[in-house]
């Protein structure tokens, strides 16, 4: 029997349908992108808004409380962090453009807690894939391919988290996550991502480092 070794926390939720004015301030920071990447792979990776502050904006004060009770009941009331001595906010927001022939490589968010995507607009069939670190460092194995194994190493290296419209995923902003590569895409991917830190004292008493570390 194969069981999950210390695994990293996915959250999953759902977002309410947004309404018109705030779709409305959304697509006019969607209209101003810039180059996800390197410029030499403007053909083939996705684009962001310019604006990295998105939920910043007046019109979207309750977009952005819905998305930090998201990220406040995953923090607090499933990984159980005291919110006495860490309070946790959204730094950090701005949208994603994924059209058909594009991707996102593997990345991963720093000077980050928790990372939020938000699914505007999705395909069928769309995902968010998450990179794991090899099984065996440093060595490299050929897979049998006929192996009807459901625990191949390749299993191992990558999860690939299946995402629909207003879906919300929450993850640790040190997982590499990337968006495949799709050449029939019917309509644009749009996502919105946002960052996340914390402030206060975080290890509330000073005794527990021992067992902290």
């Amino acid at each position: 029997m194969i069981e999950p070794l210390l695994s990293k926390p996915l959250y999953r939720g759902k977002i309410k349908e947004l309404s018109d004015e705030e779709l409305f301030i959304l697509d006019k920071d969607m209209k101003r992108q810039i180059q996800n990447g390197h410029p030499d792979q403007r053909s083939i990776i996705n684009k962001r808004s310019e604006n990295d502050r998105v939920l910043n904006h007046k019109e979207l004060n309750r977009f952005h409380y819905e998305c930090l009770s998201h990220v406040r009941k995953f923090f607090y009331d499933i990984l159980a962090v005291d919110e006495r001595h860490a309070e946790i906010f959204i730094t950090q927001s701005w949208l994603n453009l994924n059209e058909s022939g594009q991707t996102h490589p593997p990345h991963w968010h720093p000077n980050s807690v928790l990372s939020g995507v938000i699914y505007l607009c999705t395909n069928d069939n769309d995902a968010i894939c998450f990179e794991g670190k090899p099984v065996f460092p440093g060595l490299a194995f050929s897979e049998n391919e006929n192996s009807d194994s459901t625990s191949k190493l390749s299993d191992f290296m990558c999860q690939r988290v299946k995402v629909e419209k207003n879906d919300i995923i929450l993850f640790p902003s040190n997982c590499f996550h990337s968006v495949e590569l799709v050449d029939d895409r019917k309509l644009p991917r749009v996502s919105l991502a946002f960052n996340t830190s914390v402030s206060g004292a975080l290890l509330g008493d000073m005794t527990q480092l021992a067992s902290a570390v």
